[in-house]
């Protein structure tokens, strides 16, 4: 008779293990936003969709699989034409246990604003909503009941005596977040932070007439750009799930190698690792193409399961379609702006100085100079849409370009003005861009002779124009080392 009640607590052992599969996240918690946090929905100007599948073995011969597919949509204002909200939805299914014991599949609709703050801050507030049913399929547990004792084996045609257990539970959820992000002047994510509450509602989860309601979760994020040279950025981040006593913490970083900046096949290609302070090392690959992207990872094992999320081995892919929205054109016709109307000039220009585009001139290496020294002619003057004025933030710029080149007098230097593609005047103002920073490098000690002022208009994007943080990029004056 003992032997019964062993078999019995350890089925019911067995659901109250494999009921933990309802906190559901992915390694790859960027890529998952509506699982991590609702503001994330937000954060950018996307139009995404995507399916991703996560596979964890927990030990004991049971298994959590996890099949997911999501969307993102954004909405821009008529007026202002700014990115000022976003929803997303996804669909999940949850299989957890030997042989698929208990299921929990449904969805969720979230929403998010966006507040605009000075010096590029963005904030994002989310709040999601979801539906999810569990199910447990009571046949394929094993009882005492049905244990027999003289061929010493279970007898699944016996009663289970498990009939007073309700298979189906309902979970409404309820989760809201806010995250805050600082970008560059190419909208280009340089910080951010985030909190989420997840499951706020509390619902009650459990088979029998006993509540048992999941405990609310918190959920951090947060990450910055530590290091960034032309081509390769590195992106410190975590990640920290907090329940109850339960607890996760993520620390890690992604290595991104950017590709294809001067032609319409751009990308990155990015790896990225995690530590987990419950013993867990994560490492992944993202790939990404235009439009479309390619994520893989894997968890390796854990030597502490009690731990929220830890697995014996998880592998995770995901695939999708991503594509960011360029800002709605005005209904009305603009008026092509004139030169004089363009910006207020603030000397007379003289565009004499432009040389022919056809002009050869040779690009030279290093001569001499330290890596940081280089670096900055590998480095851009941006400016404002059909504008070239220099604001505070270019003229102490060009005094580091001054500073270097009166240390270094053999040094010549191509200035290359360029804009986007919108606006009638762009090899105006392409010109204008070369001009004056030429002049303000003239009136800081350099000579002429070691100058030379060039201009492509829209020609030479470094980026794509059809989206805004494109076009803000190629807003700019270049600078390259020549012989002539």
């Amino acid at each position: 008779m003992q032997k019964y009640y062993l078999l019995i607590f350890f089925a019911f052992s067995l659901l109250g293990q494999i009921g933990s599969a309802q906190n559901i996240y992915f390694s790859q918690f960027q890529q998952t936003p509506l699982l991590t946090n609702p503001a994330m929905v937000a954060s950018q100007a996307v139009m995404e969709g995507g399916f991703f599948y996560r596979s964890q073995q927990v030990g004991g011969g049971q298994a959590f699989s996890t099949p997911l597919v999501y969307g993102l949509y954004p909405f821009f204002s008529k007026k202002t034409n700014q990115h000022w909200a976003s929803v997303g939805v996804q669909i999940l299914s949850d299989n957890a246990g030997i042989g698929g014991l208990m299921r929990t599949t449904g969805g969720s609709l979230a929403f998010s604003y966006n507040f605009y703050l000075p010096q590029n801050q963005q904030v994002s507030a989310g709040l999601q909503g979801g539906f999810f049913t569990r199910n447990i399929f009571l046949e394929k547990l094993n009882t005492g009941s049905q244990w027999n004792d003289i061929r010493r084996t279970f007898d699944s045609s016996l009663p289970n005596n498990l009939a007073s257990l309700n298979p189906n539970v309902k979970l409404p959820m309820l989760d809201a977040g806010i995250l805050w992000q600082i970008k560059d002047t190419n909208q280009l994510q340089r910080a951010y932070f985030g909190i989420a509450a997840k499951q706020i509602n509390q619902p009650n989860d459990t088979f029998t007439d006993v509540r048992n309601p999941i405990p609310m979760v918190l959920v951090f994020i947060g990450g910055l750009k530590a290091y960034e040279n032309q081509q390769i950025s590195v992106y410190p981040n975590f990640r920290h799930i907090q329940q109850g006593k339960i607890r996760q913490t993520n620390l890690g970083f992604q290595t991104r190698y950017q590709y294809g900046q001067e032609t319409k096949q751009t990308g990155f290609i990015a790896l990225n690792t995690w530590y987990s302070i419950q013993n867990t090392f994560i490492a992944g690959i993202e790939v990404a193409h235009q439009n479309y992207f390619f994520n893989f990872a894997f968890d390796f094992s854990s030597t502490r399961p009690q731990n929220l999320g830890t697995a014996n081995g998880a592998a995770e892919i995901g695939l999708g379609y991503r594509k960011y929205l360029a800002k709605k054109p005005a209904k009305k016709p603009q008026k092509p702006i004139k030169k004089d109307t363009i910006v207020e000039k603030p000397e007379l220009l003289d565009l004499s100085i432009i040389i022919p585009e056809d002009s050869v001139l040779v690009y030279t290496e290093k001569e001499g100079l330290t890596a940081e020294e280089f670096d900055v002619f590998q480095r851009s003057v941006l400016f404002p849409y059909a504008t070239y004025l220099l604001s505070e933030g270019n003229k102490a710029f060009l005094d580091k370009i001054a500073s270097t080149l009166l240390a270094k007098p053999d040094l010549r230097v191509e200035i290359s003005g360029h804009t986007c593609n919108l606006g009638k005047e762009n090899d105006f103002i392409a010109k204008a861009r070369a001009v004056v920073v030429y002049n303000y490098l003239v009136r800081k000690g350099i000579d002429k002779k070691r100058l030379v002022a060039r201009a492509w208009g829209s020609k030479k994007p470094i980026a794509p124009n059809a989206i805004e943080a494109g076009r803000v990029r190629n807003r700019r004056v270049e600078f390259r080392l020549i012989t002539f």
